[in-house]
């Protein structure tokens, strides 16, 4: 097996939603119900991105994969030794690049299903903001399997109209909302 990329997140199998992306980065936000394991510490990411820009990518690419391997490794040892040959994670980075293919490359060598997320967070991101155009303003909502993680200054509130929960919050001179149906 290889490495499935995928770029509908919306409706593609996974037993996990993996981030890989630094803590930092995943504090700030990522997909509802994503787990983080990191391919690079907060540190260990500046360092990589320093020795991109001052020195060469491939020096940068050299101690990357140092780093990741050894990251890999914890995240094998603490989170996939329990896990069957067939579990499927979703993976994701910030553009869907080194790091998120770098681990799936990993988890698919030892006999899991990897799939990454073609253009990662960031497309995760777009495809929501997208969908904020087709979302009615100002409307209530009624339940959702899936809680999502808020925007800043967000409220939760029902959108029957959607049947569906949504975040509201206020982005530019109108009211819109976040809505996971």
């Amino acid at each position: 097996m290889g490495v499935t990329r995928v770029d509908d997140w919306a409706t593609t199998p996974y037993d996990a939603i993996i981030d890989v992306r630094s803590p930092a980065e995943f504090a700030d936000d990522h997909i509802p119900g994503a787990l983080s394991l990191p391919a690079l510490s907060n540190e260990e990411r500046v360092k990589v991105g320093t020795l991109y820009k001052q020195v060469s990518a491939f020096e940068a690419k050299k101690l990357g994969a140092a780093l990741i391997s050894r990251n890999i490794a914890t995240h094998i040892e603490t989170f996939f030794l329990d896990k069957p040959g067939g579990f499927k994670p979703l993976i994701y980075c910030w553009r869907g690049g080194q790091r998120s293919g770098s681990f799936s490359m990993v988890l698919a060598e030892i006999g899991f299903l990897p799939q990454t997320l073609i253009g990662g967070y960031k497309r995760y991101r777009r495809d929501v903001l997208n969908q904020l155009r087709f979302c009615p303003r100002n409307t209530a909502i009624a339940s959702c399997p899936v809680r999502p993680r808020p925007p800043k200054h967000a409220f939760w509130m029902p959108c029957a109209m959607l049947g569906a929960k949504c975040w509201i919050w206020k982005a530019s001179p109108t009211t819109r909302a976040l809505c996971s149906a």
